[in-house]
């Protein structure tokens, strides 16, 4: 492992790079974009030396949430995050098959009630080795049979934690 001290003008920079984005914010008349983009930078730097500091860390997975309920979505989101994974959502079946294309989720939490059976089947052949992780209000056996049948890998009925999924996504083995 590198000495941290090899680490500190480069921690110095990219958090000088920080601080300039942040004065730039107080500045009438500023482009939003420029902005982020230097934030953005300065993020994915420290996420770098983070992970070439400790690479015993768990880095965090990309993680589809195909939920229409957008409170729901938004709150699982933001959960995930904080738990290291990066995330992209879908409020429709479609939406869903082209995230799966372009982002290739590692893992997807899925409301079967929008995708039905026959989208779960889509996902999943579209998600490749993905996880499959049913978080859905429709809670019956056989509501349940179904989505394992369609390839579902876990179920998980709502009303259920965002915590909960979080930490079980973060728990769940790697795909195969």
């Amino acid at each position: 492992m590198p000495n941290n001290e090899d680490f500190l003008p480069e921690l110095r920079r990219t958090l000088e790079s920080l601080r300039s984005a942040v004065h730039m914010l107080r500045q009438p008349q500023i482009e939003a974009g420029a902005i982020a983009f230097m934030c953005s930078s300065a993020e994915k730097r420290l996420e770098e030396l983070v992970e070439a500091l400790d690479p015993q860390r768990a880095r965090g997975r990309r993680v589809l949430i195909a939920d229409p309920e957008r409170s729901w979505a938004d709150a699982l989101a933001q959960t995930l995050r904080l738990e290291g994974h990066r995330i992209e959502k879908a409020a429709t079946s479609a939406d869903a098959l082209a995230a799966c294309t372009a982002f290739r989720p590692e893992v997807v939490l899925l409301d079967v009630g929008m995708v039905g059976q026959h989208g779960t089947r889509h996902l999943r052949s579209a998600g490749g080795a993905a996880l499959l992780v049913a978080v859905t209000g429709w809670g019956r056996e056989n509501d349940r049979r179904l989505a394992m049948e369609a390839g579902v890998d876990h179920y998980l009925p709502k009303p259920i934690s965002p915590v909960a999924v979080a930490r079980l996504v973060s728990a769940l083995p790697a795909p195969a």
